[in-house]
């Protein structure tokens, strides 16, 4: 697989991809009505909204096949599917305490902290979404700054890349 740095190449995704059959005669997910499928720039609407706490993090049929696919990805390419900013660390922690304390209590499975030395890559490996964190920190026109993001199931994403950019607000585009 490519470095870090480069974008994988289709070869090296189909390594990592799920056997695309087992989702064939599945039915719709239960997550599918939080996509906003109105047309905007993603820089105006990432397709963040607040979420019913209480159904969160929904997990489906697929999580045992998915966290496998996850864990592999960690184990061998952590550097490419994991990245924290030092200005994250501390909301990356809070992060991952909630979504612990959210899986223990709402799913009953209990958070392994010792599979990744860094907490939100450890708690996501727990879960099936892929968990990313926005800070704000006013800086000029721009605000809101990618810190720390597991990304294994976002395909042909540079996880270097991503974390190294600051996004614009809307607001300061007008």
């Amino acid at each position: 697989m490519s470095n870090g740095d480069s974008l994988p190449t289709y070869d090296d995704l189909a390594r990592y991809a799920p056997d695309s059959g087992l989702y064939d005669s599945a039915p719709c997910p239960i997550w599918l009505d939080e996509l906003d499928l109105k047309p905007a720039p993603p820089h105006l609407k990432m397709g963040t909204r607040s979420l019913d706490m209480s159904t969160w993090l929904t997990p489906d049929q697929f999580r045992d096949t998915e966290l496998a696919v996850k864990r592999r990805l960690f184990a061998e390419r952590d550097e490419t599917v994991f990245a924290c900013l030092p200005t994250g660390e501390t909301a990356a922690r809070e992060a991952a305490e909630l979504v612990g304390e959210w899986i223990e209590s709402h799913a009953g499975v209990a958070v392994d902290w010792r599979v990744h030395p860094h907490p939100l890559a450890a708690v996501s490996l727990h879960v099936q979404e892929d968990l990313a964190l926005m800070v704000f920190r006013a800086c000029g026109d721009l605000a809101t700054r990618l810190e720390s993001q597991p990304v294994p199931f976002t395909s042909r994403y540079v996880i270097t890349r991503v974390t190294s950019r600051t996004e614009s607000t809307p607001s300061s585009r007008d």
